[in-house]
């Protein structure tokens, strides 16, 4: 290219309106999910809808240090209840896991929780609580889309959830979510794919973005160790393992990894679109 054009402000409907009438080569990785199925659903024409992966996962935090969530079991049975295969439409790889796929330390044969409200009850039950009422946050500007399919599929196992929008979102408050909110939705978008950001900055007792409180020795122990070994594959178990021991403690509901879409002029060549730099425009060229 002799020059770029970028433009700001513009909702992602109308940009992804605007390069369909051939007005914009192409935009970023924000292609709304309901556009994305629309195009998928009825063939993209002229121009060209793809879904990445990405290093950005998804999740919700409990606040472990009170009552109810300070009870694996509840953290447990939550798990269980929630139906988080309905989340692929807004574009959400629905693993199970904290960590995304193609990170090191990712393991596809650890124990995730298995939508079952039969087991979600039960759990409930042994944990001696029923009627439970909560409240969760929907952040800023959000639809609140993944609270309102948690909130149906809660009340199915007698758990009351209220929506509630708050104009600020989890990074504001930190820390101080503790007491706000019985659980709260978060993500997180990698910098360095590697765990030890994971580690480093949620999992471990006291990091900085641990909102939730949790704490557990065993993974302070393994993520430590692993900091400090140079071979890959003896890290990379390391960190499986102490992922694994996440999973089992349930401090979050596991969601997955947000997918990113773009969509291009066909005229644009070489489009590709990685999860650290994003689109690399220096190795684009336009045809014709």
């Amino acid at each position: 290219f002799d020059t770029l054009e970028w433009e700001w402000g513009i909702t992602p409907t109308l940009e992804a309106q605007r390069v369909q009438r051939g007005e914009l080569e192409a935009m970023g990785a924000n292609v709304p999910a309901a556009t994305v199925l629309q195009l998928q659903k009825g063939g993209s024409g002229d121009e060209t809808v793809q879904v990445w992966d990405s290093l950005s996962i998804v999740w919700y935090e409990f606040d472990v240090t009170q009552p109810p969530f300070d009870n694996p079991l509840v953290r447990q049975a939550v798990n269980h209840a929630f139906n988080r295969e309905r989340l692929q439409r807004l574009l959400i790889q629905p693993t199970g896991h904290f960590y995304p796929t193609a990170v090191l330390g990712y393991d596809p044969e650890a124990t995730v929780y298995a939508y079952d409200p039969e087991r979600a009850k039960a759990l409930l039950a042994e944990a001696g609580v029923s009627d439970l009422e909560i409240t969760i946050p929907i952040w800023g500007e959000d639809q609140g889309e993944s609270q309102q399919l948690l909130q149906q599929d809660l009340a199915a196992i007698g758990i009351t959830a209220t929506l509630q929008q708050d104009p600020a979102n989890e990074n504001e408050y930190g820390a101080k979510l503790r007491g706000m909110y019985p659980v709260w939705p978060r993500g997180w978008g990698m910098g360095l794919p590697d765990p030890s950001e994971l580690y480093n900055s949620m999992m471990k007792t006291g990091a900085p973005a641990n909102y939730g409180g949790y704490s557990n020795v065993e993974v302070d122990r393994l993520g430590a160790e692993a900091q400090r070994t140079t071979d890959p594959a003896v890290r990379g178990e390391l960190y499986a393992q102490a992922e694994q021991i996440l999973l089992d403690d349930a401090p979050y509901i596991f969601v997955g990894v947000r997918q990113w879409a773009t969509l291009k002029r066909p005229e644009l060549q070489n489009f590709t679109w990685e999860p650290v730099l994003y689109q690399h425009w220096d190795r684009y060229w336009l045809q014709g």
